[in-house]
This record gives structure tokens, sequence and C-alpha cells, in this order.
């Protein structure tokens, strides 16, 4: 028979499925098509029927406008562009992040237990989508370096800000260099300021100060706050978007908003309703927060129970007034101090102040700096079997009243000189792992940005101080990540009946190995002889070779057994 057989067209099948392959690019290869952009939200724009040029306010700060990708056009230009980029990603991804109605929308988003607690469905909690008023983002081309983005492959690289960021696989893009813990937790969080209430980030292009007129307590117990004097809000050398600053005669005081309503206490210990401040703070000296049990903030009245945290000349100062003992009528004072004066307008630090069981402790920037017990041993007077009247020691934990009163900045000669930021109360205290991340990351969340996989967009949104100025320098920067590639798999089914392809053209099998002699050796002309299949050959119409397919192994055709071979490549 013939060397060829022609197949069928069922014989043929396309079967197409999903590879990753990875993908590693710098922020300066431009020839990439991957960009990485800037956005902004300028705020103030000025328009006209029919302008030719928009105004943009002198008050701005013209070196924000520095667009790496698109260095060579004029001012005017990129603030347009980078206009843009903005509203796009606002429009498309943020806009209604906060709207209730929205909540259940795209902008409703699962995130994984990275800090350890137990949140919902299979540990997953849902939040929303962030959008301050500037953003990075990074621009993938799809199907041009795959389909879309594969979930949990994301890894985005700045060695000047020595910054790396992944993606937890559910749109969230974390910092890798926060540890875990569960300071986000609402668990014990009773007071909760984040001085986040103006967006510096839009506000610090104008020369003039942002007054703060009102502040919010982000916890769940939406304590009220009054304003005295004039704080400033402030975005320089402050851990997060902003921070209020204090000029020593300014104070935001906490108010009841009924009698009935106060810091929550210990669902287990109601021994103490806060055990745990946790604030960042810059300044020079003066008064930073106060908790009393009166509205007067007087310490020096026994049976006015307070903690007192101040920066005094260059010592941060922890002072309490507490119950001693059993005895309601009886107060200790008591002051914890750091060793050392070097926290007086030395930048920005971060401070724990918390009674753990009968130990004040105090850490500064993470680490515990000093600490000491507050425990009291009362002597309970019994006679004992000999009829003798003894002291019997027993040990008494600190009892502190209900503090339903709080200050930020002092006031008179305790003024604060200074700002505050990121304050919280708990009634609980703090695990190292806790006070670590808080210390990190001051928002206590982890989440900086977001990545939306099908369309191929990365977005880096946090206004933290630590990322201010993050992925500005290309050159500096890379993004890795795993492109979900179609591939398609040709199989054709090559049927061999019995009796076909009997033969060879092997020159080994000719008469003096002459590869053009009609002749085979005698001993291959029996009926017994079956040849061996090294190579299956497939071609078009025209007989041209398209494909080859070699086998691992010959395979020897009996002329009595039907063989069948699949040929598969990919496409």
């Amino acid at each position: 028979m013939g060397i060829f057989k022609k197949l069928s067209d069922y014989d043929y099948n396309v079967v197409p499925f999903t590879a990753n392959k990875t993908y590693t690019y710098k922020g300066n290869n431009s020839g990439s098509g991957i960009y990485w952009l800037e956005g902004w939200d300028i705020g103030i724009e000025t328009f006209s029927p029919n302008a030719t040029s928009t105004f943009i306010p002198s008050s701005y700060r013209s070196d924000s406008f520095t667009e790496p990708t698109n260095s060579f056009t004029e001012e005017t230009d990129q603030y347009h562009f980078k206009r843009t980029v903005y509203n796009s990603i606002n429009q498309l991804y943020y806009k209604f992040a906060k709207e209730p109605a929205k909540s259940s929308g795209p902008n409703r988003i699962k995130t994984f237990p990275y800090y350890g607690e137990t949140l919902g469905e299979r540990g997953l909690k849902y939040q929303e989508r962030f959008l301050g008023s500037n953003s990075v983002v990074i621009s993938v081309p799809q199907q041009t370096y795959g389909n879309k983005i594969k979930k949990g492959s994301v890894r985005l690289v700045d060695s000047t800000n020595n910054i790396t960021l992944y993606d937890d696989g559910y749109g969230n893009l974390y910092d890798d260099t926060v540890e875990s813990g569960s300071a986000v937790s609402d668990t014990g969080l009773v007071g909760w300021w984040t001085f986040d209430d103006k967006d510096t980030y839009w506000n610090s292009f104008c020369t003039a100060s942002t007054p703060c007129t009102e502040v919010k307590d982000f916890s769940l117990s939406g304590i009220s706050s009054t304003i005295s004097g004039t704080p400033n809000f402030v975005s320089e050398n402050i851990s997060s978007s902003a921070g209020l600053y204090f000029g020593g005669s300014d104070n935001v005081t906490g108010t009841k908003i009924s009698e009935s309503v106060d810091f929550p206490y210990h669902i287990v210990d109601k021994q103490m309703n806060i055990r745990a401040v946790s604030f960042w703070f810059t300044g020079s000296t003066g008064e930073m927060i106060h908790l009393n049990t009166s509205e007067l903030f007087d310490t020096a009245s026994n049976s006015n129970h307070s903690w007192k945290i101040e920066l005094n000349e260059g010592y941060v100062k922890w002072n309490t007034v507490i119950r001693s003992g059993s005895f309601s009528g009886q107060t200790y004072s008591s002051t914890l101090s750091t060793n050392n004066a070097s926290y007086s307008a030395s930048g920005l630090h971060h401070c724990v102040c918390q009674i753990n069981e009968g130990i004040k402790e105090m850490y500064i920037d993470g680490v515990k700096q000093v600490s000491e017990s507050i425990i009291f041993t009362e002597y309970t007077k019994k006679k004992n079997s000999e009829d003798v009247i003894v002291e019997i020691p027993h040990l008494v934990k600190p009892h502190l009243m209900k503090m339903d009163n709080f200050r930020f900045g002092g006031s008179g000669s305790n003024g604060y000189t200074g700002s505050l930021d990121e304050v919280r109360f708990y009634n609980r205290t703090l695990g190292s792992d806790e006070i670590s991340t808080l210390h990190i990351h001051p928002s206590g969340k982890n989440f900086v940005g977001n990545v939306f996989y099908s369309q191929g967009l990365v977005t880096m949104t946090s206004r933290e101080q630590k990322y201010k100025n993050a992925f500005r320098d290309q050159e500096n920067c890379s993004i890795r990540y795993k492109g979900d590639v179609t591939i398609y798999e040709h199989e054709v089914t090559c049927t061999i009946n019995k009796g076909e392809f009997s033969h060879t053209m092997n020159r080994s099998a000719r008469r003096n190995l002459d590869s053009n002699s009609e002749f085979v050796l005698s001993a291959l002309t029996g009926s017994s002889f079956a040849p061996y299949v090294t190579t299956v050959g497939l071609y078009d119409d025209e007989y041209n070779l398209i494909a080859v397919g070699k086998l691992s192994e010959p395979l020897q055709n009996d002329p009595d057994v039907e063989i069948t071979v699949v040929v598969r490549w990919d496409a």
C-alpha cells in the first residue's frame, strides 16, 4: 500500500487550555508597553466654555507634576495627564466604594486573614477599596503579556525605598514587611482617632495651613470631641495621610454623648476600662494625652484617677493615679519615664503605654523601654491554729475607676507643641506582635493598594508617609507577575489498520544498503515481517510536511493488530 494515509476531519481536534508564564519588567522598560503612571486629584480646577487652556493656581507645587513616563510634555499637559489617570481609575473602581448602596458591588472585596483572626467566611472579611488624592498606576497590556494577571502572583519592588508589595489573591496589595498580628481588629478598640479627617496630600499643595474644626473617633464607640484653640492638620513627618499639630494652646477634649456612654469595660476584667494607649508623636514639650475620671483633668486630687502622657525635656513620661489596694479611698501615684532624652524634636516616634496585668509598660518605636510593677501587697490579720494573730500577705492588682474623659494636647503651662497621629485606646493589653505592627504600619492596615487582574491594572493608593514617594524612581522599580496564557493543544489520531504500513523504506532493508534499490532483503519478504514505527509525519493536502511526531520507543507494526498513534503539539 502507499506510504501516506488521508485523515478525516474526525481525526483532528483542538483543545484550548490556560497556562501561566512569569513576566518581570523594570519601570523604565518603556518599550515593553507596561506603563508606570501617576494619578492626581488636584481638587481645584478652573475651566470655562471654549477655553484653550486651564489655569493652574500658583499655590500648587510645580514639582509634583513630574511625570517620568511623559517628562517631555509641558506642565499643563502633565496636569491633564495625571488628572485623566486619576479620574479614570476613580470612576471605574473607587468612586462608589463608600456608598452603602454599592457595598455589595465591585468595590466590596474580600481580604485574607493576614492578621491571624478568623473573620467571617473561612477567615475572610470584606473591606472597601480606598483611593486618596493620588496614586501610582501600573498598566499591563492584556493579550500582549497574558490574557489576565494570575491571582496571588504580583510582586512590586521599589529598591530605592526598600519596599516590596505582594497581592493576596483577592485584589489587595499588601506590604511584605508588616508582621502578623491582630492590631487591625476592632477587638478592644474603644477609641481611634486617625486625624485623616482632612486629606493633606491634597491640602499640602496649598501654602496656607488647614485648620481643624472636628475630628472623628473611628472606633465602634464613636466618642464625640470638642476642639479648643486652632490645631492644624499637617502632613510633614506624620505617619499617615494627616496628623494634628498643637501649637501650645490647642487641644481636643472628649465629651460624653450621654451619662450612660463611656469607654466600654473589658468584657472579662472590669477593673480597668482603658488598658493600652497607642499613638505617634513628634514635638518638643508638653502634655500629649490625658485620660481622667474628671472633666477638670485635675491630677492633684486623690479622688481623680488618671493617665497623663507627656514630653518633658526630651523624656517621655507617663504619670498614673490609680486606686491603691482594696480601699477605694486610697490612691497611688506612679511615674514611668524613658531612660534617655532623645525624643524632643527628634522626628517621628511611636509610643505604647499599657498596664499588662500588674505591670506598667512603655514601648517606644516597637521596643519596650521601661516597666515597673504596680501590684500591691496587703496583709490580712488572722489567728492561726495556735490562736496567735498573724499577718497573711496577698497581692492586689491595680484598679482604675471609669475614665470617661480624654484630652489630646494640654492647657496652660502644660500645653503641647508638636503633632499627634493614629491615637488608639484599647480596653485590653496589646501583644508584642501587635505593638510591632502598629509601629511598622501605623494605620494598622496592611493593604496599600489593589490589583485588578482581568483589566491588567495595579494601583498603589496608600497615603501613609512611608509610601509618599514610593514607586517614583522607576529605574529602581520592578513588577513581576504571572500572566494567564491560552495555549491550543492540537491532537491528531493516526489509526493504522491491520496490514497497513507493512513495509519500510529504510536503506538497511535494501540489498547492498542501496536506498534506491527496489529489492528488499530476502529475510524481509515473508508474511511474518513487521516493521517498526519510529516517526509519524503529518502533511497537508499538498504533501508539505507540517509536523513530525517522534516515538519515545520503536513500535512494531504487527500486521494482525490495529494500532492507534496520537500526535499532540501546542501552539
